[in-house]
C-alpha cells in the first residue's frame, strides 16, 4: 500500500509531514541530506548527511520562508512512484506502480535529476523536472516577445536567493496546451542548463493546475487536470 503524507505549499515549495520532520520533496537534487542523521520514509530508513555541496537544512528554512529539516532527493525518490495531489494536500510514496493517467510524458536522467521534453512555440524543449523550484524557467531567448506579468523572488540552494520576471507562457506537454508562469534563471544557473542540453525547468507551480504522478522506475511522469481528478473522484464514489 501507498504510505501517504501531508504536505504544505510552503511559498510554492512541497514540504511533507513526515512523521515529526518536515522534508522538501526534491526532484531536482541528487542528494538527500539534513537533520537528524536518518530518516524512516515508506517503510524505508534512510542515513543521510548533515549537508550536501554546502547546502545544510538551515540555509533551506532560510531559503524556503519556513522550518524544513530534510531535503528528500532522487536518491530516495526514485526508489519509489510518487504521486502529488494538490485537491487533497497528499504525497503518496509507494513502492509499487502507482497508476498513471491517461497523459504522460516519458523521463530521461540529466546529472542524475529527471528531465521531460515539451514543446514551445511549436519546438521540442528540454525541461528540467524539479519540485525544489516554485517557478517554472525558460532560457531568455524563449521569452523576450512575451509580456512581463510582474517579478518574483526564488533561490537556489547553491546559488542563494534572485529575483527574476514573470511571463505566462503557452507550452504544450504531452500533447495538452498548458499555459506556466515561468521566470528567468541567473546566467550562471542558465548556462548550466543548457551544458545539460535543457533549456529551462518544469517547477512545482504546474500544482496549481494537475495532480502529478512520478514513476522514475518505469521512467513516465503522468499529469491529470484538476477538475479532471475531481471528476473521476466523484464517479466512483
Amino acid at each position: 500500500m501507498p504510505r501517504i503524507y501531508p504536505y504544505d505549499l510552503v511559498n510554492g515549495h512541497v514540504v511533507a509531514v513526515v512523521g515529526d520532520r518536515r522534508c522538501l520533496i526534491d526532484t531536482g537534487a541528487p542528494a538527500s541530506f539534513g537533520r537528524p542523521a536518518s530518516l524512516e520514509i515508506a517503510g524505508r530508513c534512510h542515513d543521510l548527511a548533515e549537508s550536501y555541496l554546502g547546502a545544510t537544512a538551515e540555509g533551506l528554512s532560510a531559503g524556503v520562508g519556513g522550518p524544513i529539516d530534510t531535503l528528500v532527493g532522487t536518491d530516495i525518490l526514485n526508489r519509489h512512484d510518487l504521486g502529488i495531489d494538490p485537491a487533497t494536500g497528499t504525497v503518496a510514496f509507494s513502492e509499487l506502480p502507482l497508476p498513471l493517467p491517461a497523459s504522460t510524458l516519458p523521463l530521461r536522467t540529466v546529472l542524475g535529476i529527471p528531465a521531460v521534453t515539451a514543446h514551445v512555440g511549436g519546438e521540442p524543449t528540454g525541461l528540467i523536472f524539479d519540485t525544489g523550484a516554485k517557478l517554472s524557467y525558460l532560457d531568455p531567448e524563449l521569452t523576450r516577445d512575451l509580456p512581463v506579468t510582474g517579478t518574483a523572488q526564488d533561490f537556489y540552494p547553491w546559488f542563494g536567493a534572485f529575483t527574476t520576471p514573470v511571463f505566462d507562457a503557452d507550452i504544450h506537454l504531452a500533447g495538452e496546451p498548458i499555459t506556466l508562469r515561468v521566470g528567468n534563471l541567473p546566467l550562471m544557473l542558465a548556462m548550466s542548463l543548457l551544458l545539460a542540453g535543457t533549456a529551462g525547468i518544469l517547477g512545482s507551480a504546474l500544482l496549481a493546475t494537475h495532480r502529478v504522478t512520478y514513476a522514475p522506475r518505469r521512467g513516465l511522469l503522468g499529469l491529470e487536470r484538476l477538475e479532471a481528478a475531481e471528476r473521476r473522484a466523484s464517479a466512483a464514489d
